[in-house]
C-alpha cells in the first residue's frame, strides 16, 4: 500500500513561514475578530472570489474585523481568508490559477510566483492556469505543510454545483474528470455523505471504458466525490455537490372567493427552496399561469416570477372563475404546483371622509367627543379606531351611523380613523389627530353666554375677558362661527387675560360667534375654557330714500318718451342696494296691497316693464350690507297714459291777420 502511494503520488514536504508568530495558536488569536473598525486594504487586487458555500470570512492586512465573503468579491494582497466547519471557497487569481479552500482552513493570500501563499491551518487545492491536475496543500500538526501532486481534476459535477432530481425519484449523475494516473490503470469514482468518506452512504462507480466518466443513480442529498485508483487511493481533490429534490410551490392565495379592490389581484405562495436551485442553474425559470380551464388548455395570463419572492400582482382579470398554478423548469426537470380554483369578484370601493373634529383639534375633557364622517355606502357600518399619540390602541367601536360619541376621554393626545367593516367593501380614512384638554381651569367673563352686543352707528371696541390661569404663560383665543370650531374667523395669542375686539372681530357684521380660550405653558396647551356663544352686530341708520322722478301725480306717456317709464331716487347713506315696489292704485288711500312689480337693484334707477294705462303707486326702501332693511319712502302716485300726440297747426298765410 505504501509503495503504491509512493508510485501514484509524488509526495514532498516543505515549510511555509508562519506570518503571525512562532506558534499557530498565537497567530490565530491575533487574527481573531475584536469587533473594531475595519482598516483599508493595501490597494493591490490580486484575486476575485468564485464560489462560496457555508461560513467563509476575510479581513484586510492589519485589520481585526472579519467580513463575510461573497461571490465576485475582490481579494487584495495579504488579505486573510478563513472557512468554517461547512465552509468552502474558490479564489480566482489574476494570472489564471485557482485556489480552493477546504473547511476549517486559514490562509494569507499572496502572489503565487513569490511562493508566499501562507497556509496557517486546514487544506487547499492549488491549480495552475492550464486547468490540469494541481497540488493539494495541507498543514499537519508539526506546523509543516504537506504538498501532494494531483494528477486528476474533477470537472462534473463541479464543486458546489446544484443538481435537480424529480420529485420522489433518484437521478442518474454523470461524473467526469480530466487527467489520469501516472502508473496507468483503471480509476473509479467514490462518493459519500461526508468529507472523510466513512460510515454509511459511501459508494463507488467504475470508470467507463475509453472515457474519464462514470455514472451512478443517487437520491437527493449533499455529496462529496473524488476519483480513486483500484486500491481506493485518492488521485484527485474532493468536490461537493447538492442533489436537490424539485418540489412544487405551495399556493396560498387566492383560494375560493377572491375580491379585487382595483384592477389587480395579488397571488401568494410558499417557496419550497427552489431559489437555491435557481441561483445555481441558469436554465431555471418559474411562471405563474392563470386559465379559465382546469386542464390549462389555454392561458389568460402568464407571468415570470422570481423564485426568491413570495407574491406577485396580476392586472387585467375580469370577474369569473379561474384556475392558477406555478410551473417551474429546473434544468431538464419540470415541476408544477397543484392547480387551485378561485372566483374573482370586483369589490366596491367606498368613499369615507372624516368630517369632525378637524385635524389637530383641541377638545374639552368634560364634554362627550363626537367623531363623525361622510360615506357613499348604502349602510354606514364601520369601525372607529382611536389610539394614543404613540400608536397604542385606546378604543375600537362598531358604528351603524356616521358618528360615535366618546364619553369620559382623559386628557391627552389621540389619533383616530374610520374603516369599513364589510368584506366586499374597502374604505379607510387617514389618521387624524386631536387633543383632549382639562376644561375646569377658568371661566369666560365677557361676552357671556347668549349675550347680544349690538352697536349702532360708529363701531366702539370692547374687551374679551376671562379668568386667569396662574400657570399659563400665554392664552390662545379662538373665534369661530360654528361650535366645532371648523369655521374659525380668528386665532390670536395674548399674554394677559384680556383681548380687544379689534384684534378678533371682523368689522360691520351681524353674526353669532363661538369663542373659547386655551391656556399655554410655553408651546404646550394646558387647559381649555368652556365654549361661549354671543351675537355681535353693527346696526347702521337707513333713512328712507328721497324719491326724485316722476313727480307725484305726474302723467307719463311712454309713446312720447319712446322708452319704458323710468323711476329714480336719491342715494341713501349706508345702503348697499334698494328694493323698488310698484302697486296698482285708484287713489293715495286706495292702493292694492299686492305689488305688481318688486325688484332689488344696486343703483338708484329702475325702468318698469310695459305698463297698462292706469294709475299706480310706488316706493323704495334701502338694504344695508348685513341685509337689514331700512325705512320705506312715502308712496308717490303716477299716471300712465297712451293718448295720441297732437301735431303743430299748419300756417295758412304768411301775413298776420
Amino acid at each position: 500500500m505504501a509503495s503504491s502511494t509512493h508510485r501514484f503520488l509524488q509526495t514532498r514536504r516543505t515549510v511555509i513561514a508562519v506570518l503571525l508568530g512562532t506558534s499557530l495558536g498565537a497567530g490565530y488569536f491575533l487574527y481573531g475578530d475584536l469587533n473594531r473598525g475595519a482598516q483599508k486594504n493595501n490597494g493591490v487586487q490580486i484575486a476575485t472570489v468564485g464560489k462560496v458555500r457555508g461560513k467563509v470570512r476575510s479581513k484586510s492586512q492589519g485589520s481585526f474585523v472579519w467580513n463575510d465573503l461573497r461571490p465576485n468579491a475582490q481579494i487584495f494582497l495579504k488579505d486573510t481568508v478563513s472557512t468554517g466547519d461547512d465552509g468552502f471557497a474558490s479564489i480566482l487569481m489574476k494570472e489564471g490559477s485557482e485556489l480552493e479552500l477546504e473547511p476549517n482552513s486559514f490562509v494569507v493570500i499572496d502572489r503565487l510566483e513569490n511562493q508566499k501563499m501562507s497556509l496557517l491551518q486546514g487544506a487547499m487545492v492549488l491549480r495552475g492556469a492550464d486547468g490540469q491536475g494541481g497540488k493539494r496543500i495541507s498543514r499537519g500538526g508539526d506546523d509543516a505543510a504537506d504538498v501532494r501532486e494531483l494528477f486528476v481534476r474533477l470537472t462534473e459535477p463541479a464543486s458546489l454545483s446544484v443538481l435537480v432530481a424529480p420529485t420522489g425519484a433518484p437521478r442518474a449523475i454523470g461524473f467526469k474528470w480530466s487527467g489520469s494516473s501516472p502508473a496507468g490503470g483503471a480509476l473509479k469514482v467514490q462518493w459519500a455523505k461526508n468529507r472523510s468518506f466513512t460510515g454509511d452512504g459511501v459508494g463507488t462507480a467504475t470508470q467507463s471504458a475509453g472515457a474519464n466518466t462514470a455514472t451512478a443513480s443517487l437520491n437527493p442529498g449533499i455529496y462529496y466525490w473524488r476519483v480513486v485508483n483500484m486500491e481506493n487511493t485518492p488521485v484527485s481533490e474532493t468536490a461537493q455537490f447538492t442533489l436537490f429534490e424539485a418540489k412544487p410551490f405551495q399556493l396560498n392565495a387566492p383560494l375560493g372567493k377572491a375580491l379585487s379592490w382595483d384592477e389587480t389581484l395579488r397571488f401568494q405562495w410558499t417557496n419550497p427552496g427552489l431559489d437555491v436551485a435557481a441561483s445555481d442553474n441558469r436554465k431555471s425559470n418559474h411562471v405563474l399561469e392563470i386559465s379559465r380551464e382546469a386542464n390549462f388548455g389555454s392561458l389568460v395570463s402568464q407571468k415570470a416570477i422570481d423564485a426568491r419572492s413570495s407574491d406577485a400582482t396580476v392586472a387585467g382579470l375580469s370577474e369569473g372563475d379561474y384556475y392558477w398554478r406555478i410551473r417551474s423548469t429546473l434544468g431538464d426537470v419540470n415541476v408544477a404546483s397543484e392547480p387551485q380554483y378561485f372566483n374573482l369578484e370586483r369589490a366596491r370601493l367606498l368613499l369615507i371622509d372624516a368630517a369632525a373634529p378637524a385635524d389637530e383639534a383641541l377638545l374639552p375633557a368634560r364634554e362627550p367627543i363626537r367623531l363623525s364622517w361622510k360615506s357613499n355606502a348604502e349602510t354606514a357600518d364601520a369601525r372607529v379606531e382611536v389610539r394614543t399619540a404613540d400608536g397604542a390602541p385606546f378604543r375600537s367601536e362598531r358604528a351603524t351611523r356616521n358618528f360615535v360619541l366618546l364619553e369620559r376621554m382623559p386628557p391627552g393626545n389621540y389619533q383616530w380613523r374610520v374603516a369599513s367593516t364589510k368584506a366586499k367593501f374597502r374604505a379607510e380614512t387617514k389618521w387624524r389627530t386631536f387633543s383632549v384638554l382639562p376644561s375646569d381651569a377658568f371661566a369666560l367673563s365677557f361676552p357671556l353666554r347668549a349675550q347680544q352686543i349690538l352697536v349702532r352707528g360708529d363701531i366702539r371696541p370692547f374687551e374679551f375677558r376671562w379668568d386667569e390661569d396662574a400657570s399659563a404663560t400665554r392664552y390662545r383665543v379662538e373665534l369661530a362661527t360654528d361650535r366645532d370650531f371648523e369655521k374659525r374667523v380668528a386665532v390670536r395669542e395674548f399674554k394677559s387675560n384680556r383681548a380687544s375686539s379689534e384684534d378678533l372681530l371682523p368689522g360691520g357684521s351681524d353674526q353669532y360667534y363661538y369663542w373659547r380660550v386655551i391656556s399655554l405653558e410655553g408651546d404646550r396647551p394646558r387647559r381649555m375654557s368652556r365654549v361661549s356663544e354671543f351675537r355681535y352686530a353693527v346696526l347702521f341708520d337707513l333713512p328712507a330714500p328721497a324719491l326724485l322722478a316722476p313727480l307725484n301725480e305726474a302723467k307719463v306717456n311712454p309713446g312720447v318718451d319712446r322708452r319704458p317709464p323710468r323711476f329714480s331716487w336719491a342715494p341713501s347713506k349706508n345702503a348697499k342696494k334698494y328694493v323698488f315696489s310698484l302697486f296698482p292704485a285708484r287713489s293715495e288711500s286706495d292702493v292694492n296691497s299686492a305689488p305688481l312689480v318688486r325688484a332689488t337693484v344696486n343703483g338708484t334707477t329702475f325702468e318698469a316693464p310695459e305698463l297698462a294705462e292706469g294709475r299706480y303707486a310706488w316706493n323704495v326702501k334701502a338694504i344695508d350690507k348685513n341685509e337689514r332693511s331700512g325705512e320705506t319712502s312715502p308712496m308717490r302716485m303716477v299716471n300712465i297714459v297712451y293718448g295720441a300726440v297732437l301735431r303743430a297747426p299748419a300756417s295758412r298765410s304768411a301775413e298776420v291777420q
